[in-house]
């Protein structure tokens, strides 16, 4: 069975995708900044200071948005359920606190595990974002003692040393920091009462904070309302874009703002700086079209246009020695598809080509700065969890073959590294198949199991849920056991359903677990299958909020001998405020009635025997949202 790395702390998917394609739709006749300007046409990218500069030198809306993983000199810093943790290659993974005495995640004192300074006590690890500046840590997240939108979250410096924390601010929730040269820029979501008629009026700040003199007076760069749409911005050398998306796609604005000036400009989306120049993708109306890349000046005027044609779902990264290029987006659309990262030098000329490993990751792998790149891992069958490594001296030796990872565990006291390599999958190669026809002297049997199709339902049941919920992985999609299960929920709508899993979907991918039968009641080597029995019970958790109450409606629905989709729905409560997550929990049931065959030289076969019946019963889980119960199955 394949190994099944996850990685933490990302937003969700449907929504990434649906910002790409709120991209894909602006058309270029409206959006596309006009002909070359003569004064500004020798306007550069300029160039990357790493001390700095915002690390993640890439215009695409993806899990850079929230940065999990900031790069040191000899290493990284990281964030992993509620502690930060830094890496120096050769040494081992240990918490960002340098207190004596102190027990770090291995405390279980809430009041001393508050005192240590990688301690983030987080509402969400998603809503986390981790930002280096010099010898800093800076860390916006939403706190779990909230209790309005004003202290939603809040900001923390923490030296890289791990000799100090200090809560800077307590902030209201803003959209995708990013902190670059001393500033920390970020989006703000407002409303303003409208006066002419009733109701308010949504509007989008665009702000920045200087953090380098901490000082701390938010400034507003740029206010536009009636909108309430906006991508996450992004930063290279002294400038730094950033656009907002208004009522229904009829207003667009893309910027970029001049941070030694103070000037703001007109610009265009997905410009990417690469070795101080800006390329972009040709505009167009369909997301299948392949376009041209273009070098572009840093306000997107385009300058050429370059042989070399991408897909427009395509996503360009770069970190100042190479331009990687990713059908990430496609990967998520069909996971069926390998995730392919192709690697160009500084002149445009493809030097590599690679599969990215299998790590869950549905929003493409961070780059970085320097001569490796991280990405943080977890194993949910045994717990383990760690970073993941890839020395990038080796591009150029790949050529089409999977990104070869290392893995450092961070239980690994020698932080060494270990090859990370996906388990091999098992022999395709078939033994030679055995004679199936009934022997002479007998007939096959009935079967003697119910194979009648049913589907039944019981519940609602509401609860309070008293314990408090923790913010898990997204897995609103799994497949086991021949059993494929989704789940979805909207404000008053939660769902699972269940089918059986596609031929071409992949087994064993460690979702669930397979109970060997009693060993009397396996079949024997040669048999044949009179019947086969599943029942799908599918225990529906959706999770919704009345006030500052969190409660949870139940609904069980049984499906047997269905091939699907059987679905179960759970409705808001008249009373409530809307849903914030659903987790499925599914037990399928498998019965398989077997009779004996005999070979041609077994005289002391019996046709009077009676048929064996084998049984298994996996559970898989699945879940989508806020929250989950308690830990996963």
């Amino acid at each position: 069975m394949k190994k099944k790395i996850i990685m933490t702390g990302l937003c969700a998917a449907v929504i990434l995708a649906t910002v790409l394609v709120l991209i894909l739709i602006i058309g270029k006749k409206d959006h596309t900044p006009g002909p070359v300007d003569e004064e500004t046409a020798g306007e550069t990218a300029g160039t990357y200071i790493f001390d700095t500069d915002w690390q993640y030198y890439t215009a695409v809306p993806s899990a850079m948005k929230r940065a999990k993983v900031q790069y040191t000199e000899n290493g990284c810093v990281f964030v992993h359920d509620g502690f930060i943790y830094r890496y120096e290659r050769g040494e081992r993974i240990l918490p960002l606190c340098s207190m004596a005495n102190c027990l770090h995640d291995k405390e279980t004192d809430p009041e001393k595990r508050m005192a240590c300074h990688a301690f983030l006590d987080y509402h969400t690890e998603e809503g986390s974002c981790l930002m280096k500046y010099r010898d800093d840590l800076y860390v916006y997240y939403e706190r779990s003692d909230r209790t309005g939108d004003e202290d939603a979250a809040c900001l923390v410096r923490i030296a890289l040393d791990g000799s100090s924390k200090t809560e800077l601010m307590r902030m209201g929730e803003v959209r995708y920091p990013i902190i670059h040269r001393g500033y920390l820029y970020y989006f703000k979501i407002g409303y303003q009462a409208e006066e002419e008629a009733e109701g308010i009026r949504a509007q989008v700040s665009f702000c920045r904070m200087n953090v380098a003199s901490r000082k701390l007076k938010e400034e507003t760069v740029w206010l536009q309302e009636g909108d309430h749409g906006n991508g996450s911005p992004y930063a290279y050398g002294k400038w730094v874009w950033f656009w907002l998306l208004g009522n229904e796609g009829t207003r667009f604005t893309a910027k970029v703002l001049n941070t030694e000036t103070g000037e703001i400009s007109d610009s265009a989306t997905g410009i990417q700086a690469y070795g101080g120049k800006c390329y972009k993708k040709a505009e167009s109306g369909g997301d299948t079209d392949e376009v041209p890349l273009q070098e572009t000046d840093v306000f997107g005027h385009v300058k050429e246009t370059l042989p070399e044609k991408l897909r427009v779902t395509d996503w360009l990264q770069g970190d100042g020695t190479y331009l990687y290029v990713t059908n990430t987006y496609d990967h998520i659309m069909d996971p069926s598809r390998d995730e392919i990262c192709r690697v160009y030098d500084m002149d445009l000329k493809q030097v590599d080509e690679y599969v990215l490993p299998d790590t869950g990751n549905t929003y493409g792998a961070p780059v970085g700065g320097g001569a490796f790149q991280y990405l943080t891992y977890e194993n949910e069958e045994n717990g383990e969890w760690g970073l993941l490594s890839f020395d990038k001296s080796l591009i150029s030796t790949l050529q089409g073959r999977e990104c070869p990872y290392t893995v450092i565990r961070s239980d690994d006291p020698g932080g060494e590294d270990l090859p990370f390599r996906p388990e091999q999958e098992s022999s395709t190669e078939k033994a030679p198949e055995e004679s199936t026809e009934p022997h002479p002297s007998y007939t096959l049997p009935e079967t003697s199991l119910d194979l009648t199709s049913s589907v039944e339902y019981s519940g609602p049941e509401d609860e309070p849920v008293k314990e408090r919920l923790k913010r898990k992985r997204y897995q609103d999609e799994v497949s086991y056991a021949g059993t494929y299960c989704r789940t979805g929920f909207t404000e008053d709508l939660a769902w699972a359903e269940v089918m059986d899993a596609p031929e071409e979907t992949e087994e064993g991918e460690n979702l669930g677990t397979l109970d060997d039968p009693p060993e009397e009641t396996k079949p024997p080597q040669r048999s044949d299958v009179l019947g086969k029995r599943t029942v799908r019970t599918v225990e529906l958790s959706a999770y919704y909020t009345k006030g500052k109450e969190t409660w949870v409606r139940k609904i069980t629905m049984t499906a047997a001998n269905t091939s699907g989709p059987d679905r179960a729905e759970a409705v808001l409560p008249e009373d409530a405020d809307g849903f914030i997550g659903v987790k499925a929990v599914v037990f399928i049931e498998i019965l398989e009635e077997h009779w004996a065959l005999p070979s041609d030289d077994d005289p002391n076969f019996n046709p009077d025997h009676k048929p064996v019946v084998s049984s298994s019963t996996p559970v898989i889980s699945c879940f989508d949202g806020r929250v989950t119960e308690g830990p996963e199955p």
